[in-house]
C-alpha cells in the first residue's frame, strides 16, 4: 500500500505541476479528464495515504491539487466569457472557486516562466542583457508582487481558502527566491554590474520612448488633419453642390466651381498618403534597427500599434477622402451632361433640336433626383453626408437614364470620350427613330459607360442589383426594340463576381423577346479585367466561350476532374461533347468547361466551334 501511495503522490504532483498555458492548450475533454483524475488523487491521498507519505507531504500535495483544479476552472471561466458553454459539468467546476481565488491565481500564473528557470540561469540572462528578464523583473515589481502574500492571507479579508493559499505561497516563495538569488549572484560577479544593469534598462526605455514619440507625432498630425476645419470646409462645398442638384437649381449648378473642392481633396489625399508613408517607414525601421530588433517584445508592441494606425488611416482614405472625390466626379458628370448642344457640353456629332435639348434637361433632373430616393440604395458619398444614391428597379419602359458616352473607332478597338444623354423610352419605341438606343438601368452612375457604334448605343452596367431573370428580361427588351437589319444590340453585363454567362441562355430562351439574339452584335465585358471584346455575328450565334476565358480564375480540382470525366464519357458514346450538356451534367459554368477542354487539347483532343449553333468538343 505504501508503494501505491507513493506512486499516486508522484502522479498527483506531476499533474498539479502543469503550467497554466499548458492547461489552456488542452481540449475540453482532456481538461475534464484531468479534473476528475485530480479529484481521485485528492480523495485517495486524503483518506488512505496521509500516514504512509507523511502529513506534511500529504498536506502539500492536497494543496497543489486544489491549485491545479483552480487553474483548470480558470481556463473554463475564460472561455465562458467569450462564448456560451452549455455544459453542466463545466459550470459546476467554475462555481467551485471564488472570484478572489481566480484573481489571485491569474496574477500568480503571469509569472509562471520563472518556474523553468533557476538562479544561475537568471544571472546568465542578466549578464547577457536579455530584455525579457529585465521586463519580467520589472513587471514583478510593477504588479507589487512583493506584497502578494498579504493579499491572500486570511487577515486580508479576501475569500481565498487555506489549502489554495498554502499552495500559492509555496509557488510565490520559490519564484521570489530564484529572482533574489539570481540578481544577487549577478551583482557579486562585479559590483559595477548593477550600474550596467540600470544603464542598459535606461537605454531600452529611451528607445521605447523615442519610438512612441515619433509614432504619436504622426498620429496627432493625422488626427488633426481629419478633424480640422480644412476637411469640413471641403465637405461643405460638396454638400452645397448636392443641395443645388436636389433643388434643380440649373443656373447655380452650371456656375458652381466643382474643380476647386476637387483639387483641394486631391491635395489633401496626397498629404494623407505622405503621413501613411511615414508610418510605413517607421515600420521598416523596426525591422532594420538592431537596438529595436534585439528587443523582440518592444518591437512586437510597436509593430501592432503602427499596423493598427496604418489600417485606420487607409480606411479613412478609402471611406472618407476617396469617396468624396468620387462623389465630386459624379457631380461633375451630372453637370456636364445637363448642357445643350453647341455649348461644349455635348459632342458636335450628336446634335439635337431645342425640344430634344429640353428632354435631355428633364431627363437629367429626373435621373439626378432618382439618385437620392427610392429602394436599392447604394452609397455614393461619405457617411458624414446625409444622402444616399439609389436606383429604381421597377419598369424599364418608364425610365430616363444618362451616362458618359464613348464613341468607338471603326474597328472597335479604342474609345474617344464624348457626352450623351439617354432619351425617354416609350411603348418600346425611342423618341428618335434614326438613333437606336438600348436602355438598361444604371446601378453605379459614376462608373457606367455608354458604347456607341454606327449611331446605336447601349449602357454598360458595372455593378448591378439584378438577378439573372431580371437581366434576361432587360436584354430581351433591348433585343426586341433593335429589330432592323442594320441595328446592333450592345449589352454589358458585369457584377462583383464577374460575367454571369448563364444570362445569355436565358435571353435566348426568353419568351419575352421573341427575337433570336444571333442577329445582333453582342458586346461582352468582364468587369474583373476591364477588357472589351467585339464579335461579328456573321449570321451565327455569338461566340461567348473565348471571351469568358479571358484572364479568368481556373476552376477547382474537383470541377476539372468532373468535367474531364463527363467529356470523355460523351466522346466514347457519340464522338462529340456539347458545351451545354457537359455544363448541366457537371453543374459547372461554360467558362469552366472550356477551361478544361483547353487543357485536354494537349492529349490530342480539340475544340471545334459553331456546330449546330453551339460550341462542341471532339477529336481532331
Amino acid at each position: 500500500m505504501e508503494s501505491e501511495c507513493i506512486t499516486i503522490f508522484r502522479r498527483a504532483l506531476q499533474e498539479a505541476g502543469r503550467d497554466y498555458m499548458d492547461i489552456v492548450t488542452m481540449d475540453t475533454s482532456g481538461r475534464k479528464r484531468m479534473m476528475r483524475d485530480l479529484d481521485n488523487y485528492y480523495s485517495t491521498i486524503g483518506t488512505r495515504c496521509s500516514d504512509k507519505i507523511g502529513m506534511e507531504m500529504a498536506k502539500s500535495a492536497l494543496a497543489n491539487i486544489k491549485l491545479a483544479q483552480l487553474k483548470i476552472s480558470l481556463s473554463f471561466r475564460k472561455e465562458s466569457e467569450n462564448k456560451t458553454i452549455d455544459d453542466q459539468e463545466i459550470e459546476q467546476y467554475v462555481r467551485k472557486f471564488t472570484d478572489d481565488e481566480y484573481e489571485a491565481v491569474e496574477k500568480l500564473e503571469h509569472f509562471s516562466k520563472i518556474d523553468s528557470m533557476n538562479s544561475e540561469s537568471i544571472r546568465t540572462l542578466l549578464i547577457n542583457r536579455d530584455d525579457q528578464i529585465y521586463r519580467l523583473i520589472k513587471e514583478w515589481y510593477n504588479e507589487n508582487m512583493e506584497n502578494f502574500l498579504s493579499t491572500i492571507d486570511i487577515l486580508s479579508g479576501k475569500n481565498v481558502r487555506g489549502e489554495i493559499s498554502q499552495a500559492m505561497e509555496e509557488k510565490y516563495r520559490n519564484r521570489f527566491q530564484k529572482i533574489t538569488e539570481g540578481v544577487i549572484s549577478f551583482i557579486q560577479i562585479d559590483p559595477g554590474q548593477i550600474k550596467k544593469l540600470f544603464n542598459n534598462y535606461e537605454r531600452v526605455l529611451k528607445i521605447s520612448l523615442d519610438l512612441e514619440n515619433k509614432r504619436s507625432k504622426i498620429e496627432n498630425e493625422l488626427t488633426e488633419m481629419l478633424s480640422g476645419n480644412e476637411l469640413d470646409q471641403i465637405y461643405n462645398k460638396v454638400m452645397e453642390a448636392t443641395v443645388l442638384l436636389k433643388n434643380r437649381d440649373m443656373a447655380s449648378l452650371k456656375s458652381f466651381d466643382i474643380e476647386s473642392p476637387l483639387k483641394e481633396l486631391k491635395t489633401f489625399e496626397i498629404k494623407m498618403k505622405g503621413k501613411i508613408n511615414e508610418l510605413e517607414n517607421e515600420m521598416g525601421r523596426l525591422n532594420s534597427d538592431p537596438d529595436i530588433s534585439g528587443n523582440p517584445e518592444l518591437r512586437e508592441i510597436e509593430v501592432k500599434r503602427i499596423q493598427s494606425l496604418i489600417q485606420d488611416s487607409n480606411y479613412k482614405m478609402e471611406n472618407d477622402i476617396e469617396s468624396q472625390i468620387s462623389t465630386l466626379n459624379t457631380l461633375k458628370k451630372l453637370i456636364a451632361v445637363s448642357g445643350k448642344s453647341g455649348t461644349g457640353a455635348f459632342d458636335s456629332t450628336f446634335a439635337c433640336t431645342e425640344e430634344e435639348a429640353r428632354i435631355r434637361e428633364v431627363a437629367f433632373f429626373e435621373t439626378a433626383e432618382s439618385l437620392f430616393t427610392d429602394e436599392k440604395s447604394i452609397r455614393l458619398s461619405n457617411p458624414r453626408m446625409d444622402f444616399e444614391g439609389s436606383v429604381k428597379v421597377k419598369d424599364i419602359i418608364n425610365r430616363n437614364t444618362f451616362s458618359e458616352m464613348y464613341e468607338l473607332s471603326g474597328d472597335g478597338t479604342y474609345a474617344v470620350e464624348s457626352r450623351a444623354i439617354m432619351y425617354r423610352y416609350q411603348k418600346r419605341r425611342f423618341l428618335r427613330n434614326d438613333v437606336r438606343i438600348g436602355v438598361a438601368f444604371i446601378y453605379n452612375v459614376h462608373e457606367s459607360e455608354i458604347y456607341r457604334k454606327e449611331g446605336n448605343m447601349g449602357i454598360g452596367i458595372d455593378q448591378h442589383p439584378f438577378n439573372n431573370i431580371d437581366l434576361a428580361r432587360i436584354l430581351g427588351v433591348l433585343i426586341e426594340t433593335s429589330n432592323m437589319e442594320n441595328s446592333y444590340i450592345i449589352a454589358v453585363i458585369g457584377s462583383p463576381n464577374g460575367f454571369e454567362d448563364s444570362v445569355i441562355d436565358q435571353v435566348k430562351n426568353s419568351s419575352n423577346n421573341g427575337v433570336d439574339s444571333k442577329n445582333f452584335l453582342l458586346l461582352l465585358r468582364d468587369m474583373r479585367n476591364g477588357n472589351v471584346y467585339f464579335n461579328e455575328n456573321n449570321s451565327q450565334s455569338v461566340e461567348i466561350s473565348n471571351i469568358l476565358m479571358a484572364k479568368d480564375q481556373p476552376p477547382g480540382k474537383d470541377k476539372i476532374e468532373k468535367i474531364r470525366r463527363e467529356t470523355l464519357d460523351e466522346l466514347k458514346i457519340s464522338g462529340i461533347a456539347r458545351l451545354k450538356s457537359i455544363g448541366k451534367m457537371t453543374d459547372c459554368s461554360s467558362k469552366d468547361v472550356i477551361y478544361v477542354w483547353k487543357l485536354m487539347e494537349k492529349e490530342g483532343l480539340g475544340i471545334q466551334s459553331k456546330v449546330q449553333d453551339e460550341e462542341v468538343f471532339k477529336k481532331k
